[in-house]
């Protein structure tokens, strides 16, 4: 079974080079890719991979979020042919990261293939944002585009997760012992209620986590936030206006230099070690962190990469690894995540956990609601904690179980049917 594909491993791409989907490929083990020269079979797919929009179209400015590159020229002139002569198809590989949230991204889009002399019916954008396809589609009306490219949402995070279980060795012994472990904590008491895993300090992140420290929660979970979206270092004008659009914020501003000063909190990974380009980036978004830090706990505070983005429905690894640790968790992400998340297989938490938030549209109110049954829960005794864990259990212990559930057979079936079988004449994974 394996997918006809070029990749171009050329030095010169350094810069721009398949990623994520290669990834997955890989995890998946031996076969999965038939890497074969540009043109070999008809139909086939010739992967880039896309790290920010703004590639999709040249930007020669000093301060261009892409830094002049154009993800075009990073195609072997000789696979550029062939996608036009032997119905191949472009495939963009972007599974990890949402887009289609503005219409700057869809004008780059059109521009670049313009500019590249590629007929937009031949690129396919494979992106894990579950909405892409209708934003793009939207934005295309009414920006009066007829010939479209392909988007495919593409859930990468959910699979790259599986695969990972499944390429490092998800045996059924070591399987059943983490299992057991978990089994085994329940009725005790643990020393902290919640554990907050957070990277880059996105404006819901930073918002929430400073609104928690102001209410004096810090010391009832471990909580990290390796620095701001944009820097680091963040001045406490920048945290400000971060968090300003959000419920009581004015409320919190007095508590924001202390909470400069802390940056970075870490908990089991430092900020030097979870950069960019650093050995963790095609690894630690997959890995489990140390369980030890979740069967100290009650339960999780996911704080999803994306909140209040127009057009967007999106997951990170964050949920998915609460999953691999037993641990219920209180999301805060965009509209309908958890009702996502049960579509493609999860069970989430209620009664046990009110989530009635995860449809509320406005996002204020769902940010008002989901901390508010964030303080409930940790206002709730260890007794009180431990019983809700007690009636969770059949639904911890299947989530746990799919993300380690992979064959080879499901995942040809997805791919062919929600990539290949959309594309004419498009190669299938056989």
């Amino acid at each position: 079974m394996s997918l006809p594909v070029f990749i171009d491993e050329d030095p010169r791409n350094r810069k721009v080079r398949p990623n994520y989907l290669p990834l997955l490929f890989k995890q998946m083990g031996l076969g999965f890719l038939a890497r074969l020269s540009p043109g070999e079979r008809d139909g086939m797919f010739y992967v880039l991979h896309l790290g920010s929009p703004y590639r999709l179209s040249p930007d020669n400015a000093a301060k261009a979020n892409a830094g002049g590159i154009f993800i075009y020229d990073f195609l072997d002139r000789e696979a550029w042919k062939k996608i036009q002569d032997r119905g191949g198809y472009l495939l963009i590989d972007h599974i990890v990261e949402a887009f289609f949230g503005r219409e700057d991204m869809v004008r780059r889009l059109h521009e670049g293939m313009e500019i590249a002399g590629l007929r937009p019916d031949r690129v396919v954008l494979l992106n894990g944002n579950l909405l892409s396809k209708q934003r793009y589609d939207l934005l295309a009306d009414q920006m009066g585009i007829s010939e479209r490219a392909h988007v495919i949402p593409y859930n990468g995070c959910f699979w790259l997760i599986k695969a990972h279980n499944k390429a490092s060795g998800s045996d059924a012994t070591r399987i059943a012992a983490r299992a057991q472990r978990a089994k085994e904590m329940l009725g005790r008491d643990r020393p902290k209620k919640f554990v907050t895993f957070n990277g880059k300090g996105r404006p819901h992140r930073t918002y929430v986590i400073l609104r928690m420290i102001a209410d004096g929660y810090k010391s009832e979970g471990f909580i990290s936030l390796l620095g701001h979206e944009s820097s680091e270092n963040p001045s406490e004008e920048q945290i400000a206006r971060q968090i300003s659009r959000f419920p009581e914020s004015d409320r919190l501003l007095a508590h924001i230099p202390s909470f400069v000063e802390s940056l970075p909190l870490a908990i089991d990974i430092s900020r030097a070690s979870s950069r960019e380009g650093s050995k963790f980036k095609s690894m630690l978004p997959w890995m489990s962190p140390d369980p030890d830090i979740y069967d100290q706990t009650y339960f999780s505070i996911v704080l999803d990469t994306s909140f209040n983005d127009i057009g967007t429905l999106f997951h990170t690894p964050i949920a998915f690894k609460s999953f691999m640790n037993f641990s219920p968790f209180v999301y805060f992400g965009n509209r309908g995540g958890l009702r996502a998340l049960r579509e493609i297989g999860f069970r989430t938490f209620s009664p046990f956990i009110n989530e009635e938030y995860d449809d509320i549209e406005d996002d204020n109110l769902r940010m008002s609601l989901a901390y508010a049954e964030l303080e409930r829960l940790i206002s709730l005794d260890r007794a009180e904690l431990n019983r809700g864990l007690e009636s969770l259990w059949p639904v911890l212990e299947h989530n746990y179980s799919l993300t380690h559930q992979l064959d080879d057979e499901t995942f040809v079936q997805d791919w062919n049917a929600r990539v290949s079988d959309r594309l004419p004449g498009a190669a299938r994974m056989r």
